[in-house]
């Protein structure tokens, strides 16, 4: 199995959010395949949520065009139920991090970046374990230059040292798997659309403070990807979550100074 991770947000945003979109190689290729037609037959050379979101870049004038943008996500979404069997997504809320962070030396221990893709990973090997595969039958691969990937690999390292299989970070352009082809990374653009999306309902959260978000609130594609192997389990990482890390770690305390 290859499960391919990219992360929205960032250390200095609201949260940092990862997520992981699962499948075999075989049907990866497939996907690969129809991605990226449905992406000719528009005319366009990736998706980039931001820029889509903002009709920017090669989605210039896109804004007006409602109908279109709607089929052209709806035919993205339809590629991934055809070919994802599972998806992990979490999102680590910087407010909360950072409020530990001054009390607990979290920060040298894992970073938030860290932090969701372990717990992302766990949602992925648990999935995995319930279907008879194994930790050492899962490949991953990061996109490469998300923010603390440094202490990724660290952490990775001392956790899981006796893995089989090095996680692979790759651009969204790279040669893989074939080293004599640069091509692009078509399940970055879809882990990106999920974590682009993610991200969007806890910023409305945030906004919303103690007032309810009801279903029909959310955007028409988040109502949609809920209903995907493994959304159920999409979770966050608050002041309560953060707080069991830095207990079942046993994260010292920071020393005042004197």
């Amino acid at each position: 199995m290859a499960s391919y991770v990219d992360a929205a947000g960032g250390p200095f945003e609201l949260a940092v959010a990862p997520t992981a979109m699962v499948s075999t190689p075989e049907k990866w290729l497939e996907f690969d395949r129809e991605w990226s037609a449905c992406l000719d037959s528009y005319k366009v050379n990736e998706l980039h949520m931001k820029d889509f979101a903002h009709s920017c870049g090669e989605y210039e004038g896109w804004k007006q065009d409602q109908p279109k943008r709607k089929r052209f996500l709806n035919n993205l979404m339809w590629i991934v139920e055809t070919y994802i069997e599972y998806t992990a997504s979490d999102a680590v809320y910087m407010e909360a991090y950072n409020a530990h962070d001054a009390h607990f030396q979290l920060s040298e221990h894992v970073r938030p970046y860290t932090m969701g893709c372990f717990s992302v990973a766990g949602h992925v090997f648990k999935w995995g374990k319930s279907r008879g595969i194994s930790r050492d039958d899962f490949v991953w691969l990061f996109e490469k230059g998300d923010t603390d990937q440094s202490d990724l690999r660290k952490r990775r390292d001392k956790e899981y040292p006796d893995a089989r299989v090095d996680p692979i970070f790759l651009s969204k352009r790279d040669k893989y798997p074939d080293p004599k082809i640069c091509k692009r990374q078509r399940p970055f653009e879809a882990a990106d659309f999920v974590a682009y999306e993610n991200l969007k309902v806890h910023k409305l959260l945030k906004e919303r403070g103690d007032e309810p978000v009801y279903e029909d609130e959310l955007r028409k594609p988040l109502q949609r990807m809920k209903k995907w192997p493994g959304a159920s389990d999409w979770g966050y990482f608050g002041d309560d979550n953060i707080a069991r890390v830095c207990k079942n770690y046993s994260i010292p305390p920071r020393i005042a100074a004197v």
